[in-house]
């Protein structure tokens, strides 16, 4: 079976048109959160999650999701979901968290005794 042009294998879909991901994408980050916003919670929801589980979109996917309840963040991302919306809640702590897991460790050569 040949896949679409375009098309990722496995991929979920972006749950708004072209379009306005466009728009969400040259946002700054409140002014793309006020656009979510306008979505039908469900529709946010999805959104959310879209956006929490692609690397790029993370930190917007997490601002998004601050927006949304609780239940329709499980709907749209099941047990994630929860994990969303509890990291949602305080995003800049989460963020700001996971870029000090990210930080590389430092590098040793040689030991203490190496002349």
């Amino acid at each position: 079976m040949a896949v679409p042009l375009g098309a990722i294998p496995n991929e979920d879909p972006c749950p708004i048109t072209e379009q306005l991901f466009g728009q969400l994408s040259r946002a700054t980050p409140p002014d793309a959160v006020e656009i979510a916003k306008a979505l039908p919670d469900p529709q946010r929801a999805r959104l959310a999650a879209y956006c929490y589980y692609r690397r790029h979109l993370h930190a917007l996917g997490l601002m998004i999701a601050s927006t949304c309840d609780r239940n329709h963040l499980v709907a749209a991302g099941g047990r994630a979901g929860d994990t969303i919306y509890h990291q949602s809640r305080d995003p800049n702590k989460t963020l700001s968290e996971e870029v000090g897991s990210r930080l590389p460790k430092p590098i040793s050569l040689a030991g203490p005794n190496v002349r």
